[in-house]
């Protein structure tokens, strides 16, 4: 039995259904690109928060985040408030005292990213509130 070839029709069908897939799959490759890089650009701002807060917790509160290790897109902001606590809640003890320890991560327009705020212990002998 002697087969027929391909009709016009067949093969213009054919070719729309293969285009749509195509620009569906690259529409596809084009939104995970953009997911990519706004989760690359999470991790970094996360990254350097948190090596700002490992910094000031092993280096003390006077020293500023060291230059060398971050990124100049970003600039670090540290600041020392007094934590939301019951009024009946002993703040201070000996030469220490509780504070909220508020680290943010500026842009380079000095446009609040992300901040990280944490509860620690600040010693009251060298310098105040």
């Amino acid at each position: 039995m002697k087969r027929q070839p391909f009709t016009l029709l067949e093969v213009v069908v054919a070719m729309l259904i293969l285009s749509v897939g195509v620009s569906a799959m690259l529409w596809q490759f084009g939104s995970a690109s953009r997911r990519l890089e706004q989760s690359w650009q999470d991790w970094l701002q996360t990254h350097e928060l948190s090596q700002a807060a490992e910094y000031v917790l092993l280096a003390g509160p006077e020293q500023k985040p060291d230059e060398q290790f971050q990124n100049p897109d970003y600039q670090v902001e540290i600041e020392y408030t007094d934590p939301d606590l019951p009024d009946d809640f002993k703040q201070q003890t000996a030469n220490v005292r509780l504070a909220k320890l508020i680290i943010r991560l500026l842009d380079s327009q000095r446009d609040e990213i992300d901040r990280l705020e944490m509860d620690c212990w600040k010693d009251t002998s060298a310098h105040e509130l």
